[in-house]
């Protein structure tokens, strides 16, 4: 009886360490980074990133469109309305694009920039989202590759509809532990959509990206190493095992 007992106080001993690893892992409360296009991103002329242009800066059409217009925000001075993209899924973002560019900039048609940034993810994913909206192409890449596209500088259907409506993607198969980089490859349509003569000014045929989204991961340091875990299992089983073979004696 006393083997018996010492050999159960051993498998009740495991099966607490189990457990109490399992609830560690389970319990654990996600780190979470959120993000919104603003100042804090970078801008880059080239897909390469080499070329800095400086910070992005936020841009309106004009004082009623987007509203409301951030403080600060360069008006283009676009006479009709535009940018009607609902943003409460990702407070703070703004309408961006390149720093230095106002509504008398030229030519505004098919320029093109890439806004970027990058974020630390300090464990495994557990959800991540980004949502996207243009005015009227932008292409979303994370570490190099391209999760998928809104807009066009083609369709003026397509294009009107990038700025309609945020578009979401689920960008978590894409990170890595470590540093990631989170790129938004953003580009003005041709003069056929104003109906602007070429060169063409922003306040004739404007541009902006607008975009954000959440990154949510465990912390890697406090989650269970699998050898770890394996391990116990194994000693479960064997105690078990031994329990068995003393009963069946």
């Amino acid at each position: 009886m006393h083997v018996q007992a010492t050999v159960a106080t051993a498998a009740r001993r495991v099966v607490v360490s189990v457990l109490g690893l399992a609830f560690l892992a389970t319990a654990l409360e996600a780190s979470t980074i959120t993000f919104g296009s603003g100042s804090s991103w970078n801008t880059y002329s080239d897909a390469a990133l080499t070329t800095s242009l400086g910070p992005a800066q936020a841009v309106c059409l004009n004082a009623a469109a987007p509203a409301p217009c951030p403080a600060g925000a360069v008006v283009y001075g676009y006479p009709g309305g535009g940018w009607p993209a609902n943003l409460a899924a990702i407070p703070g973002a703004q309408w961006i694009w390149a720093p230095g560019v106002t509504g008398s900039t030229e030519p505004a048609e098919f320029a093109q920039y890439y806004f970027s940034s990058s974020f630390p993810v300090g464990g495994p994913v557990t959800a991540a989202a980004f949502y996207l909206a243009a005015d009227d192409f932008a292409q979303l890449l994370v570490n190099g590759t391209s999760v998928g596209t809104v807009g066009s500088i083609t369709d003026i259907g397509l294009a009107g509809a990038a700025q309609s409506a945020l578009t979401l993607f689920d960008i978590s198969p894409y990170l890595v532990l470590g540093s990631n980089v989170i790129t938004v490859n953003a580009q003005n349509g041709p003069p056929a959509y104003s109906g602007c003569g070429a060169p063409c000014s922003y306040a004739e045929q404007p541009a902006a990206t607008v975009f954000g989204g959440s990154i949510e991961f465990a912390d890697a340091a406090a989650v269970p190493e699998p050898s770890a875990l394996l391990s116990l299992g194994l000693g479960l089983g064997a105690v078990f095992g031994l329990v068995r073979r003393r009963r069946a004696a």
